[in-house]
């Protein structure tokens, strides 16, 4: 039960997710069936892939079985694509997600005028964000000016007031770079290629106590 999850999902690539979780000495199991979310108190959904691979029943399957894992208590940190897909739908796939957070993932053409968003950047952290205890805890001893790696061609938008965001800034445009409802979280940016500041965080969400 101590051991945090990583849902293993369609094309999905978990390499570079598990060296940062070993380098760490952090207690981990692959899963490739969400009927064994209740093996887990923590599991997070990695960022390299593609969700055209994923068909509409098993979307269907695999999000009822995370709505019931996080209305349990379980904790949901999605990665990337593994962020994008907890919204409703997607650009990409052109098709619904997995609904666990209101909004869509939108092409970054449409706010960058590019079709891949790839840097290292700081988040607008604000005292206001820190406010938030889980968030408070996610980013322990990361310096504000600490920057994430970002790699992706689309951004999430979501218009519940509920969702906390952080945001991230390319040139003048502002793009959406971490969400937080209740126990579900995500960012856009993959701590695992972030360097010591990416480690720090991931070191940091393991020992966050449920």
């Amino acid at each position: 039960m101590n051991k945090i999850g990583i849902y293993r999902y369609g094309s999905c690539n978990v390499h570079s997710l598990i060296n940062a979780l070993e380098s760490l000495s952090i207690n981990y199991e692959i899963f490739e069936s969400t009927s064994l979310l209740k093996n887990y108190k923590k599991v997070i959904l990695p960022g390299v892939g593609n969700m055209k691979v994923i068909d509409d029943k098993s979307m269907k399957i695999i999000s009822e079985d995370l709505k019931i894992f996080s209305k349990d208590g379980g904790l949901i940190y999605g990665i990337c694509l593994g962020l994008q897909m907890m919204f409703e739908f997607s650009e990409e796939s052109n098709k619904k997600t997995l609904g666990l957070l209101n909004g869509k993932t939108i092409s970054v053409v449409k706010l960058l005028s590019k079709n891949l968003n790839v840097n290292f950047n700081k988040l607008l952290l604000e005292d206001s964000h820190l406010n938030n205890n889980f968030i408070k805890k996610l980013f322990s001893n990361i310096s504000r000016s600490a920057r994430f790696y970002f790699l992706h061609s689309y951004y999430c938008k979501t218009s519940d007031s509920k969702i906390l965001q952080i945001d991230t800034k390319v040139k003048e445009n502002k793009v959406p770079a971490f969400f937080i409802k209740d126990n579900i979280v995500g960012s856009q940016f993959h701590p695992e290629l972030s360097g010591e500041n990416g480690l720090k965080l991931l070191k940091n969400f393991s020992e966050i106590v449920i």
